[in-house]
């Protein structure tokens, strides 16, 4: 006779040795905490991904700002230099204006005293012109 195959009743005997002391409510307890687990994970995960876009942008708007105030640098350096270079031009003009204010003075006391004192005013206005020379102008120039 053939020997007779052992068979498992399932309900009565486990598969796992773990199977027969688990029990139902510590499972669903433990099924519970991994589900709140998971959606608390998926949570700080979707903040993290927040907070890394707005450093992102924050970062993004640090370097636009330091661009606009390098160019602002740029601008302010070349505004400066404009500045200097006007500043030179108008005193040169103003010594230019104040040579001629200085010729035309000369010149028009050169022609009062030719009209005035025709023989004497050649002398005066010679010393004059002289005169009007030595301090910058020169009559003849004109």
């Amino acid at each position: 006779m053939p020997s007779p195959v052992p068979t498992a009743d399932l309900e009565s005997d486990p598969r796992t040795p773990t199977l027969a002391s688990i029990n139902t409510a510590a499972a669903f307890d433990w099924h519970h905490r991994v589900n709140k687990a998971e959606q608390e994970l998926s949570f700080e995960r979707e903040k993290l991904k927040r907070t890394h876009r707005k450093a992102e942008r924050l970062r993004h708007q640090v370097e636009e700002a330091t661009q606009a105030l390098e160019r602002q640098a740029r601008d302010y350096a070349r505004v400066v230099n404009q500045c200097q270079y006007l500043s030179n031009t108008n005193l040169t003009l103003s010594q230019q204006a104040q040579k001629s204010r200085l010729m035309v003075e000369t010149l028009e006391a050169v022609i009062m005293m030719l009209y005035t004192h025709p023989l004497k005013g050649i002398v005066e206005a010679y010393r004059l012109v002289e005169k009007g020379s030595s301090e910058g102008g020169d009559p003849s120039t004109t």
